[in-house]
C-alpha cells in the first residue's frame, strides 16, 4: 500500500463519522426486568383514550366502548348512529367533548347532552372553523387547540384566546401533524417538513438536506417535537432518525446501527421527564438517547437472562403522568421503567400479548391489545384485571 492510499484511508476514517452524531451505542446493564403472568381475552383494540372526565374510551375494529373503572357501555352504528363500527382514533376537543374517528367519518360524544352527534361541520363552527367537507380533525394533548385540515387548507382554533386561523397547505399528501405550544408541524409524502405559526398563520418550510430526502420521500414520515423544541423526523419504513436542536441548528443523523438499517424500523418516539428520548423499534428493542451527552443505550431481549426485555419487536410507547415509561411488545406483553429505581419491570402475558395502545387516569393504566382486549392496571397496588366487554350495549 502506497503513501497516497494510506492517506486517503485515514482521511475517510476521520471524515465519515462526522455526518452522524458520534454517539456510542452501549447495551444497558443497570436496567432489569421482572415477569408477572396474566391472561388476556380475545378482543382486538385499535385505540385507547383517557378523557378529562375520568372515562376510558376503547376503540376496536367493531364498536366503541366507554369504561369508568366500574361499569362500561358499548356503542355501535346500530344503537347510537356511529358512522361506522371500525374505530380509527379518539381525541377530546377544548370543550371536553370526545371525537370518534371511524372508517366512514366522525362522531362526537357531547357530554352536556349525553348523546352522540355526527354534525361535524356544525361542531367546528362553534370553534370558528368554517371548513369544507372531507376534512380531517385533531387536537393537541393539552386540549388547547382543535384543528381541521385537508390537502390544501389548515384551520386551527385557540381555546385560550378564542381565535381561529386559516392557512394554506402544500397541495400534496400529508403523512403526519404535530401540534406544539405555538406551532403546527406538517410532514408530506414528498419528504418535506413545514411549520405554521399558530399566532400569525404564517407557514414556512424547514429545509432537509438532499442526502436524506431520498430516504424520506414516498414514506410515512412522522415528526415529533421534544420539550426543548427540538425536531425529530423518522419513518417506519427504515431506521433513519434525524434530529434538529432548534430552527437555527443543522440536522443530525442519530445512528442506531448501520447493520440494522435494512430491516429494523422505528415505531415511536417520546421524551421522558428526565430528558431522555425513548425510541422503540420493530426488531432491535428499545433505545434511550441523551441529547446532551449523545449517549445511546440499547436494550434487547436475552433469552438466558431473566431480567431482559421481553422481545425486540416493539409496538407501543407511552410515558404516563408519573414519568413511568411503558413499552408494548409484539405478542410478548409490557415492560415499564421507573426512572428513580433504574429498574424496568416486565408484564408478560400468557396469551394475546400484542400491546398496541396505552391510556391512563390518576389511578389506572389501560393497555390495549391486538386480539386480547383491555388490561387495567391499578397503579397504587400493582393489581391487574382483564376487562370483558359484551357484544351488546349495557
Amino acid at each position: 500500500m502506497n503513501k497516497t492510499t494510506t492517506y486517503i484511508l485515514l482521511l475517510l476514517l476521520l471524515v465519515l463519522p462526522s455526518s452522524l452524531t458520534g454517539a456510542q451505542i452501549t447495551e444497558s446493564e443497570n436496567i432489569m426486568f421482572h415477569k408477572i403472568p396474566n391472561k388476556l381475552s380475545s378482543q382486538s383494540i385499535t385505540s385507547i383514550f383517557s378523557d378529562s372526565h375520568g372515562y376510558i374510551w376503547i376503540g376496536t375494529t367493531y364498536g366503541l366502548n366507554r369504561y369508568d373503572s366500574y361499569s362500561y357501555q358499548n356503542y355501535f352504528n346500530s344503537n347510537v348512529g356511529l358512522p361506522d363500527n371500525d374505530i380509527r382514533d379518539i381525541f377530546e376537543d377544548p370543550d371536553g367533548n370526545v371525537w370518534i374517528n371511524t372508517r366512514l367519518g366522525y362522531s362526537i360524544f357531547d357530554y352536556s347532552l349525553g348523546t352522540f352527534k355526527n354534525d361535524v361541520k356544525k361542531r367546528l363552527k362553534k370553534f370558528n372553523i368554517d371548513s369544507p367537507s372531507r376534512m380531517l380533525v385533531g387536537s393537541d394533548n393539552n386540549r388547547k387547540y382543535i384543528y381541521s385540515y385537508n390537502t390544501t387548507q389548515l384551520f386551527i382554533y385557540n381555546h385560550e384566546n378564542k381565535t381561529s386561523k386559516k392557512t394554506p397547505l402544500q397541495p400534496r399528501p400529508i403523512t403526519s401533524i404535530f401540534v406544539s405550544d405555538n406551532r403546527v408541524y406538517t410532514t408530506y409524502l414528498d419528504g418535506s417538513l413545514f411549520y405554521t405559526e399558530i399566532s400569525s398563520g404564517e407557514t414556512r418550510r424547514v429545509p432537509i438536506p438532499d442526502k436524506w430526502v431520498g430516504e424520506l420521500k414516498n414514506r410515512t414520515i412522522k415528526v415529533y417535537v421534544d420539550n426543548e423544541g427540538g425536531l425529530w423526523l423518522y419513518t417506519y419504513q427504515n431506521t433513519l432518525l434525524l434530529y434538529k436542536k432548534n430552527h437555527n441548528s443543522q440536522w443530525e443523523e442519530i445512528d442506531l446501527g448501520v447493520d440494522t438499517r435494512s430491516f429494523n424500523r422505528i415505531k415511536s418516539i417520546e421524551q421522558d421527564k428526565e430528558g431522555y428520548i425513548w425510541i422503540i423499534s420493530s426488531h432491535n428493542g428499545v433505545y434511550r438517547y441523551h441529547i446532551d451527552t449523545k449517549k445511546i443505550e440499547n436494550m434487547q431481549n436475552h433469552y438466558l437472562q431473566n431480567h431482559s426485555i421481553n422481545s425486540n419487536n416493539l409496538s407501543a410507547l407511552h410515558i404516563d403522568k408519573d414519568g413511568i415509561v411503558w413499552i408494548g411488545n409484539f405478542k410478548k406483553g409490557v415492560n415499564y421503567y421507573v426512572p428513580n429505581s433504574q429498574v424496568i419491570l416486565n408484564y408478560q402475558y400468557e396469551r394475546y400479548n400484542d400491546i398496541t395502545a396505552f391510556a391512563e387516569t390518576d389511578r389506572h393504566l389501560y393497555q390495549g391489545t391486538d386480539g386480547g382486549g383491555l388490561i387495567e392496571l391499578d397503579k397504587r397496588d400493582g393489581t391487574r384485571k382483564k376487562l370483558n366487554f359484551p357484544a351488546t350495549s349495557l
